[in-house]
């Protein structure tokens, strides 16, 4: 990242390859940018789709303007496990990783209140709107580049790795490279909406959404000498390792406005989400360490390393997004239901008070508007009800064209989803939901900053599932 680039020269540390770098700040702002698909599992199950619909408490989230359509108190609380499994392709090489994680989904609360005519509803709510989880892990053996030809020549020097000139010993290159990564966090919502019947059909509303959330990246990156070329002068190198470890701890605040306009077979709502304004703080270290095989003169080996660390602060303006969506019952018993969705991610902005920091953020901004496009997300979704026997069966997709403009022109890296779920009246007060997402996407990682050769990548195929049951009482 280009500050962290401010603050590696402040510890005399130098970057390994400052494109990447560059790009991973604005990389990180699209990630607190974005959210997944939905809260609660009748959203999840319809992959999304709400804002034509928004007939329960997740109206919190997708278009607050259909909470007047409810006239009930409701409580409603759900629980998530998000999976995730990356197989990553690399030197002709294929390696998977998983991660996995159970959260609470949401937890909230619809208050109507009585009025004379039309409808006045109150809600405050809990919802884990993004996921940060995942791992990926890849390697290959490189005849032509070892990563200490980058480092500083004070570091090799910390790490016996050079000699007093500063020439890497690991010059043959012909090591066994590595890299494991991963990562930890999400995104949570608190918000308190309201809704009111502003005409007949036609209700209004909005909800102010405080965000709390964090994200941890580690990547450790290994060079070993299995093939046992080091074995000269000064000693008998067994491995160069370097680890990158970021935690962002994020709050932030947004609002979101709606409307809604309800017929007897069909309605038709919009929703605008203002910028997310969020302060980020981290907490960012990077650790070298070099081992040695033992020798008679030191039988047991021996190990250094080199540690930095810091924490600063900055902060992140996120795109405006606009939602349109539509149901319709062509039939009693059926609904479909369809969600469009546009931002312009060129507008990602970064920003600190620290006026050496912010001249860095300002490059990278300017950066993220020729990084980033504008891209309209498709959902779609039914819903049919079974007999009166209190039984809904759902299903959804989704379509996130890749908001990266390099991808304008192929498809190859959108994210898709596809879902399924049911609702089941246990009483006349009583409803189970859930729900089942799963979802593809391509990626690269840009491995040519690990393992120092130009236009070198690992190839994702990211595979993720969500199973939601959330539980409604309606008193």
């Amino acid at each position: 990242m280009n500050w962290r680039l401010v603050f590696r020269g402040i510890l005399g540390l130098t970057i390994i390859s400052s494109m990447g770098l560059y790009a991973q700040i604005a990389q990180d702002a699209l990630r607190y940018s974005q959210t997944g698909i939905g809260v609660g599992a009748q959203t999840q199950s319809l992959a999304g789709t709400s804002v034509g619909i928004a007939s329960d408490f997740s109206a919190l989230f997708s278009n607050p303007a259909g909470l007047g359509q409810q006239h009930e108190f409701d409580f409603s609380m759900g629980l998530s496990n998000f999976s995730a499994n990356n197989d990553v392709s690399f030197d002709n090489s294929k390696i998977s990783s998983s991660s996995n994680s159970l959260s609470i989904d949401n937890i909230g609360l619809v208050y109507p209140i009585a009025t004379q005519r039309g409808s006045f509803t109150l809600a405050f709510g809990y919802g884990h709107v993004a996921n940060y989880d995942g791992s990926a892990q890849f390697g290959g053996f490189n005849i032509g580049n070892s990563l200490t030809q980058s480092i500083d020549v004070d570091i090799l020097k910390d790490l016996y790795l050079s000699d007093t000139l500063g020439h890497s010993f690991l010059n043959n290159k012909n090591l066994q490279q590595n890299a494991v990564v991963s990562e930890k966090g999400g995104m949570n919502h608190w918000s308190f909406g309201g809704s009111m019947e502003v005409s007949p059909n036609l209700f209004a509303g909005v909800s102010l959404n405080f965000a709390s959330g964090s994200y941890t990246y580690d990547c450790l990156y290994t060079e070993n000498d299995t093939r046992n070329n080091y074995t000269v002068f000064p000693a008998d190198v067994s491995q160069f390792n370097y680890e990158q470890m970021y935690t962002d701890n994020l709050s932030g605040i947004n609002a979101l406005f709606g409307l809604l306009f309800k017929e007897d077979i069909f309605s038709v709502g919009i929703s605008l989400r203002t910028a997310t304004l969020y302060d980020i703080s981290e907490d960012y270290s990077q650790m070298y360490g070099s081992k040695f095989y033992p020798t008679e003169v030191d039988p047991a080996g021996d190990e250094y390393s080199v540690v930095s660390a810091i924490s600063y602060s900055y902060r992140v303006t996120t795109p405006w997004v606009i939602s349109g969506g539509v149901s319709v019952y062509p039939l009693p018993w059926l609904m479909i239901a369809g969600d469009v969705e546009h931002t312009d991610w060129t507008q990602v902005s970064m920003k600190s008070d620290d006026p050496v920091v912010d001249a860095s953020l300002q490059l990278e901004n300017q950066r993220a508007a020729t990084l980033f496009r504008a891209t309209t997300n498709l959902r779609g979704g039914a819903e049919a009800t079974l007999f009166d026997i209190g039984l809904k069966l759902r299903a959804g997709i989704a379509w996130k064209p890749s908001p990266y403009a390099a991808d304008a022109n192929t498809h190859n890296y959108d994210q898709y989803y596809y879902t399924a779920g049911a609702g089941l009246k246990v009483d006349k007060n009583t409803w189970i939901n859930v729900s089942c997402a799963l979802g593809y996407q391509k990626s690269q990682l840009n491995a040519e900053d690990l393992f120092s050769v130009p236009g070198l990548a690992a190839n994702e195929n990211i595979n993720t599932s969500i199973v939601n049951v959330s539980l409604s009482y309606k008193f």
